[in-house]
């Protein structure tokens, strides 16, 4: 048996123990509080272990996260309840949950795919930690939370494989599409499998225009990501010229066509299109492959709805957690269609742009709000984005190219009511992490460092830090990068 071979197999042990475990303690310590991150992973994830007890028959409640700390982990254990699941949490946080076992009672069961605490906790009966991380698993690219929960969900009971589509929601969610035709890898591939198998969902190769369902073309267009197309990206009036000017019709009859309505012969035209369109502004023709990839439909979900496209499912339920609207993605995750509830959904992504378009504008007619020091971008958010808009604001600032320099860059964001504490969010690319970059260890030790909690993935990260601490962290943050790449490719 090779090294990897029996990783996999103590593993699935460990998932086998998790699936007793939930079980057990379930219909022990009827009801379960269910504890989870705000992201679609964490969100697909709560929704997963939640359908899992629904079919035991056992009862559960659900609070959803920014982040366990210090502050949030007494709000998890509030009430004394009998069984705790974390779900996309507690894995940076092992020392708290067990102090407050200690202090509480009960009983935790923690199914995290972030890299885990270094400080070694030893397991009790009352405590079982599930994650990829301690067998040699990239919890970054090849299992999320959601993947996770599925895996113990399917280990209860055979009937929960009907949920394998949610934990691929919650891996498209956390950006796990990493192989070069944005496939997944890892044990990804053994979920696909799965609900390939139930007729779940759909694998196309197509063309990876956002909003595939829902938009209207050259809305769908400008707001693609990757690749950037210089004038056409975040430019609704240039792309719907364009399409124009391919032939190509955005309406039909009063309706405006989505990237969804594209015969082939269409997508072949808007391909070869937007190749001669990256060439004649001096680009490289090969940038247009990254708009060609695998695309996930939910087969049992309507057309034209936010639902249907993997994808889009995913952003649905981020946005639905960005703005404070988690139950209502829990609604959608637990399989509540009715037509408010749709309703509420379509509204919700609405008012998610508006919050991100409106915290966008502020950012940028700021002045001194982007700061680069020498291995890394800082960009000085704190009185301007919410925290829970941290995440998705960076990523936007990364697809407006407002970084000219391959380094990570560092957003901040005051937590909480007071300007005591600042959220940070980190991100690098992936040349930068296949260098060596780690940024989940990094973030961990320099938030340490300066009494705050931190961790992630090796390409993305966030913490909690005190604010009088700012300016030592980011010197910490700064000079640990340095350290750990020895400024491979920071330009």
């Amino acid at each position: 048996m090779t090294g990897e071979s029996k990783r996999l197999n103590e593993f699935f042990q460990r998932i086998s123990e998790a699936a007793v475990f939930l079980s057990r303690n379930a219909l022990a310590k009827n009801p379960v509080r269910i504890v989870s991150h705000l992201d679609a992973d964490g969100l697909a994830a709560a929704s997963i272990v939640a359908r899992a007890l629904a079919r035991l028959g056992v009862g559960f409640h659900v609070r959803i996260l920014q982040q366990l700390d210090e502050e949030s982990i007494p709000e998890a254990f509030s009430g004394k309840p009998g069984f705790i699941v974390f779900t996309d949490l507690g894995s940076g946080n092992l020392d708290l949950v067990h102090s407050a076992l200690q202090e509480n009672g009960g009983t935790c069961l923690i199914l995290d795919h972030h890299q885990p605490l270094e400080l070694a906790i030893q397991e009790r009966e009352n405590l079982l930690e599930v994650n990829p991380c301690h067998f040699g698993l990239d919890g970054g690219e090849e299992l999320s939370a959601s993947g996770l929960a599925y895996l113990v969900a399917k280990a209860m009971d055979d009937v929960n494989i009907s949920l394998a589509y949610l934990g691929l929601i919650g891996a498209l969610g956390d950006l796990q599409d990493r192989s070069e035709d944005r496939g997944f890898k890892g044990l990804n591939l053994r979920i696909l499998d799965d609900a390939l198998q139930k007729g779940q969902v759909e694998v196309n190769h197509d063309l990876l225009l956002f909003g595939r369902e829902t938009r209207p073309l050259h809305k769908a267009l400008a707001t693609t990501m990757s690749p950037l197309f210089p004038g056409l990206s975040g430019e609704e009036d240039q792309c719907l010229g364009f399409f124009n000017s391919l032939g190509i019709p955005v309406k039909d009859g009063d309706r405006l066509r989505v990237p969804a309505d594209l015969d082939q012969e269409e997508k072949k035209r808007l391909y070869s299109g937007l190749v001669e369109y990256l060439v004649t502004r001096g680009l490289q023709a090969s940038e247009a492959k990254r708009l060609i990839g695998k695309v996930y439909i939910i087969l049992k979900e309507g057309r034209f709805t936010p639902l249907r496209d993997a994808r889009e499912f995913a952003s649905l339920l981020n946005a639905c957690g960005r703005v404070g609207k988690a139950g209502l993605a829990l609604a959608l995750g637990l399989g509540d269609r009715r037509e408010k509830v749709l309703q509420e959904a379509d509204e919700t992504l609405a008012l998610y742009r508006r919050k991100l378009t409106q915290q966008l504008e502020a950012l940028e007619k700021s002045q001194g709000t982007i700061v680069e020091l020498q291995n890394l971008y800082v960009v000085r958010s704190e009185e301007i984005v919410d925290e829970r808009m941290l995440s998705p604001i960076l990523g936007l600032l990364h697809f407006l190219g407002r970084f000219p320099k391959p380094k990570p860059v560092l957003a901040m964001s005051y937590s909480g009511e007071g300007k005591e504490r600042l959220k940070v969010s980190i991100r690098a690319a992936d040349a930068l992490v296949n260098a060596g970059l780690n940024l989940g260890i990094i973030m961990e030790g320099s938030a340490r460092e300066v009494g705050g909690r931190g961790g992630g993935h090796a390409i993305a990260a966030g913490a909690t830090i005190p604010s009088e601490k700012r300016d030592a962290f980011l010197a910490t943050i700064d000079r640990r990068i340095g350290l750990q790449i020895g400024g491979k490719l920071l330009g």
